[in-house]
């Protein structure tokens, strides 16, 4: 066998291999993907009904696929308000910002949070900039009711 063909032959099966590779790994980040979403579904499905602790157990299997995951990250903030657990909820949605700073779901959670403590310029901070990422006329029209009702208690 000469020289050539056995490079092309080589040459040939590296190819195959690395695209083989390259499919499993597709694959496999579907299979991560969708095991992040059974979980998320699961503890919306547990908080929805109530059961928070079980709801942030089965947040925290996602996030142990995906730490970076936005949506597991907002749902599990919100989960830790409902216990009322508001310094892992803000820690949790300061991480999602840093994650994705023009997600708008941590920055209406957290001015939320800071509303209910009392802390209106913290609170205030948050609700600008949700208003600055946010598209939806609605909420934005909410979230400047909040910001004037703030205000107005900070003149007082």
């Amino acid at each position: 066998m000469s020289k050539f063909l056995l490079r092309y032959i080589i040459l040939c099966l590296l190819i195959l291999v690395l695209t083989a590779a390259s499919n499993w790994a597709e694959d496999k980040q579907s299979l991560v993907s969708d095991e992040i979403d059974a979980y998320l579904r699961d503890g919306i499905e547990f908080a929805n009904q109530g059961q928070y602790d079980d709801a942030i157990q089965k947040l925290n299997k996602a996030l142990e696929l995906d730490e970076t995951d936005i949506n597991t990250l907002c749902t599990l903030g919100t989960v830790y308000v409902y216990k009322d657990m508001y310094e892992e909820a803000i820690k949790t949605l300061k991480k999602a910002i840093k994650i994705d700073a023009k997600a708008s779901v941590p920055y209406y959670v957290l001015a939320m949070i800071y509303e209910k403590q009392g802390k209106h310029k913290k609170a205030i901070i948050q609700w600008k900039k949700f208003i600055k990422v946010n598209s939806d006329k609605e909420l934005i029209k909410a979230a400047k009711k909040h910001l004037q009702r703030l205000k107005d208690l900070e003149n007082e």
